[in-house]
């Protein structure tokens, strides 16, 4: 099960190194984020998924070429031995000039009269999703028994992404919102909504995490596993729908493009040598986006 951390308290490195290990999921408490904030951004993706899905087609992710925009139901299959997910989204990053580095780039927006402050909602709750993923990542360091600072340069330019997420009504309980799925890059910080839906595989069996829609949700990906030779967990997980009209909002935390992953020091020695090469943070989130988009534009964004 996710442990609760109050992540504004002394010991949180520790109980966040335990939740690490164990199911490589937290529930966040103590975060800082402020309300309005969350409120603003929750109003702003309601009315957006709102539009019609004729308007929402002209936004497409999958034509640009740093993977911003909408992604519509269907469109991607995170289970690739099961049916596509149902759930729709939209796909922001940092706002940076065009011709930076892949997965990096202007974002797409809708125009101002179709989604009224949109554009401002969004930007201020990715910001502090930044800083509360720093928070984050310097208590994860300091339980690593590392420098608290020890990540900063490998994020300094991150590929920062915000993904609001949008389930139907219209989608009968039980159909697969979002398949069975490791995330692929370091952190997922995670906000929902009233509605149940999401699970974790621990034990042989679904878990159902119980929603707490003051609380994030965060979770070790693949990329993070990988940087700490294993001993932090990423843990298998889906959504199901439930016949209600479900939001949640995923930011994920992912390195600076062109990081080098590789066992951080306290992690591997000679009696525990690194289990995995070295792998640059951007090439391994591109190759993940290619196998789970069913169309996308990323190819292009390689030699950009």
């Amino acid at each position: 099960m996710a442990a609760l951390v109050d992540l504004s308290a002394a010991d949180a490195p520790q109980h966040l190194l335990h939740a690490c290990k164990i199911s490589g999921f937290a529930v966040l408490t103590g975060h800082g984020v402020p309300a309005v904030v969350v409120d603003n951004m929750r109003e702003a993706q309601r009315q957006f998924f709102k539009l019609p899905l004729e308007k929402k087609m002209t936004l497409l992710a999958t034509k640009d070429p740093n993977n911003r925009g909408y992604s519509p139901a269907h469109e991607q299959a995170l289970d690739p031995s099961g049916k596509p997910d149902t759930k729709e989204g939209y796909y922001i990053g940092r706002e940076v000039p065009a011709g930076s580095l892949p997965l990096q780039g202007p974002n797409v927006w809708p125009p101002e009269d179709w989604a009224p402050g949109f554009r401002s909602a969004m930007m201020e709750y990715h910001a502090a999703m930044v800083a509360l993923g720093d928070r984050v990542l310097t208590a994860l360091a300091t339980a690593l028994g590392l420098a608290p600072d020890h990540f900063v340069p490998l994020f300094d330019h991150s590929v920062a992404t915000l993904r609001p997420l949008h389930y139907s009504s219209q989608d009968a309980p039980g159909d697969i919102g979002a398949g069975a799925h490791t995330d692929f890059g370091c952190i997922t910080l995670l906000l929902t909504d009233q509605q149940p839906g999401l699970q974790l595989f621990l034990g042989g069996r679904w878990v159902d995490v119980p929603p707490r829609p003051d609380c994030f949700v965060m979770n070790i990906g693949d990329m993070l596993e990988r940087w700490t030779n294993g001993l932090f967990k990423s843990t298998l997980h889906r959504v199901l729908n439930n016949g209600q009209d479900r939001y949640s909002t995923a930011f994920f935390v992912d390195a600076n493009y062109d990081a080098v992953i590789e066992c951080v020091p306290t992690c591997c020695g000679p009696d525990n040598p690194a289990k995995y090469p070295p792998i640059q943070a951007g090439e391994w989130l591109m190759g993940r986006l290619r196998a789970t988009h069913t169309e996308h534009a990323l190819d292009s964004a390689a030699t950009a």
